[in-house]
């Protein structure tokens, strides 16, 4: 696999020496125990997998090379680069500035950029209106770009499974496509939804052949529009009659209950003579309705069920 060019504060032999070793032992990456560091008295567990992946590294790569080869110019982020702080930080104190913060907020506005300015594309990639807002600029938005190539191709599986069901995923998350951003680009690629850029809906979910559905299980906004685009898809209109729908054991406890309660009615008939017999009745039409609302138990639920059945033979 590639190595990257990784400022050394972002190093360290030791930890590169453990998962190096553990590399060697487990080419596949199927082993998930945790390493131990056994010092005596103290012991260390190390998760398997930790540290900066794939796509972070290629991220660092490209933005601090940036940096070194456009001295004096204005460098900008689209907003974080990854998820780390201590990265982030340092990247701002080289110089670098954001365009907008985690929330998708607005901090320098795109009037205020110029043609000859560098603008680094996080690696959680961005959307294809911010793309066009660059290249209106005179900016080329693909020049610097840090998108990891593994959230590529999660947007380009999206894409097909999108074609044959609905897609639902945080859209402030940075890696989740966005609606009618979900769709291949000249070379193939995807624009995903920068991270904040939807701050209203904590949920996106795109369905095959319609607008994409802003939901936000917080607010409950779009939910009344999601509920009617699954009545659509399933065929039902308002106005039409509902099927009736049971299953044979309910049908046949209704029955039952039918038939115990027209036996105490007659029982009921004979005033004081046979309570008895008109309790034991509605006793057992309880039982047959319990039989639907799931009042009883597992043992009884097995007896209805192997009461259908010849065993021993």
């Amino acid at each position: 696999m590639k190595t990257f060019n990784v400022p050394i504060i972002y190093r360290s032999p030791l930890i590169s020496a453990i998962k190096q070793k553990r590399k060697q032992q487990d080419r596949m990456k199927k082993d998930f125990t945790p390493t131990l560091l056994d010092f005596g008295p103290l012991r260390i567990q190390l998760a398997r997998h930790f540290g900066f992946c794939y796509g972070v590294e290629n991220a660092i790569e490209i933005a601090f090379k940036t940096v070194d080869e456009n001295e004096g110019k204005r460098i900008f982020l689209l907003s974080e680069m990854i998820h780390n702080p201590q990265v982030n930080n340092d990247l701002l104190a080289r110089g670098v500035q954001f365009l907008m913060d985690t929330s998708g907020r607005q901090l320098i506005p795109w009037n205020d950029l110029r043609a000859d300015d560098i603008v680094i594309i996080p690696a959680f990639g961005t959307t294809l209106e911010i793309e066009a807002q660059l290249q209106a600029k005179g900016i080329t938005p693909l020049q610097y770009n840090t998108t990891c190539p593994f959230v590529e191709r999660v947007w380009n599986k999206a894409d097909l499974l999108a074609r044959e069901t609905g897609l639902v995923g945080e859209a402030e998350h940075g890696v989740v496509p966005a609606g009618g951003n979900a769709v291949p680009g000249e070379s193939g690629r995807h624009a995903g939804r920068e991270k904040g850029s939807s701050p209203s809906s904590d949920v996106v979910a795109v369905e095959r052949g319609d607008a994409p559905l802003l939901i936000s299980a917080h607010t409950g906004a779009g939910l009344d529009a999601l509920r009617a685009r699954l009545l659509a898809i399933a065929g039902w209109t308002p106005g039409m009659e509902s099927p009736w729908l049971a299953r044979e054991r309910h049908v046949r406890a209704l029955e039952a209950a039918r038939e115990h309660l027209q036996a105490a009615a007659v029982h009921a008939a004979h005033s004081d003579q046979v309570l008895d017999l008109f309790a034991e009745e509605l006793r057992l039409a309880h039982e047959a309705l319990c039989g639907i609302t799931g009042e009883f138990t597992s043992d009884d639920l097995l007896g209805e069920i192997f009461s259908r059945f010849c065993i021993g033979k």
